[in-house]
């Protein structure tokens, strides 16, 4: 990502009293203004509980400016920075080993500067880190989202594949079912 403004990303679970509120609400300010203001999604469907869950993890980019960010804690750069970007990853404790991806947004005004694929791979990191299998001698984790159509190239050039033919809708958008093994 080549821009002059530092961002700063950061993650916990749902439950992390030190972060928490302030993550989510930050996340939830990106996806409102994406899914609700540009996208039409109902607010209902958008803020589905989830969210405080202990065994949600939240992603969140944050604008913070041209000041060098090294030093800056987590808690100040949620209060001082502002949310450009989100993710989070849902843990499926029917399906072991597979973690579900979603509610990737990032804010118009950075599209198209990389930050999608950055928070991509950052999510992808913490799912295999936080949720991945050990078997023999190997750590893996299969990542599943609902993907947008059209966003479905996003995900593709990123190695996910179509787990079923079949198109779905959720609040009214087309999406596909795509997944990634990821494995260290």
């Amino acid at each position: 990502m080549a821009d002059s403004t530092q961002l700063r990303f950061v993650d916990a679970c749902g439950s992390d009293a030190r972060l928490g509120e302030g993550l989510i609400v930050g996340c939830q300010q990106v996806r409102q203004q994406v899914f609700v203001g540009e996208q039409g999604v109902s607010l209902d469907l958008e803020i589905d509980g989830r969210d405080p869950l202990p065994s949600t993890h939240h992603l969140l980019a944050l604008e913070l400016g041209l000041e060098p960010t090294d030093s800056l804690e987590d808690l100040e750069a949620l209060s001082s920075g502002k949310p450009v970007g989100t993710g989070r990853l849902l843990l499926d404790s029917a399906h072991p080993g597979s973690v579900h991806l979603g509610r990737l947004a990032v804010l118009s005004d950075w599209r198209g500067r990389g930050l999608g694929s950055e928070l991509l791979s950052r999510l992808e990191q913490i799912a295999l880190r936080e949720y991945g299998r050990s078997e023999a001698g190997t750590q893996s984790v299969k990542v599943v989202l609902s993907a947008q159509l059209q966003a479905l190239d996003f995900y593709t050039q990123r190695g996910y594949m179509p787990v079923r033919e079949e198109t779905h809708f959720e609040a009214g958008i087309e999406h596909l079912e795509v997944a990634k093994v990821l494995a260290q």
